[in-house]
């Protein structure tokens, strides 16, 4: 085991059950590395710095042992906004919801195109080569995708879904 020092960037909690009894498992991100903490929530919080004993385990995964907080959040300089972080008025933003929304934007904008084809909706000239419609469906699904994204974005910001607004 090495002895490191850092900023607490991510408290990650696996939760699940065994038999019918719940567990969770905590880990914390420190610089680019994750360490499994265990069973037990850390004595640290998001924004701490933090010594601790690294090392890995049977699997090979980092795991901390012996964490020490030794300049709490509050006292420490804040850290930077990632940029890819949008606050859309409701606090911090998670990026993988970010990545969830443009996935699940994609998806719909593929079964909107599927939907098209099938009505016929979309024609292509006689002349017009394969490559050429390919470039053409691709352009489509991404105008597609960000239509539904900003449609997204705009419930977002306006605190979420009305039945008037899936009608």
């Amino acid at each position: 085991m090495t002895q490191q020092k850092g900023r607490v960037e991510n408290i990650v909690v696996k939760e699940g059950a065994t038999n019918g009894k719940p567990w969770a498992l905590y880990s914390i991100k420190v610089g680019d590395n994750y360490y499994g903490v265990g069973f037990d929530s850390p004595p640290c919080k998001e924004g701490d710095v933090v010594e601790f004993d690294a090392g890995t385990n049977a699997k090979g995964y980092g795991e901390a042992k012996n964490i020490v907080v030794v300049e709490g959040a509050s006292e420490a300089a804040p850290a930077a906004a990632s940029p890819a972080t949008k606050d859309n008025g409701g606090g911090y933003v998670d990026k993988r919801n970010i990545s969830i929304q443009l996935q699940s934007s994609r998806k719909d904008a593929l079964v909107t195109l599927q939907i098209m084809q099938g009505a016929d909706a979309i024609p292509f000239p006689k002349d017009m080569e394969e490559s050429a419609r390919y470039d053409m469906l691709l352009q489509f699904v991404d105008e597609l995708t960000a239509h539904h994204y900003s449609k997204l974005q705009e419930w977002t910001e306006a605190g979420g879904l009305s039945p008037e607004d899936v009608i």
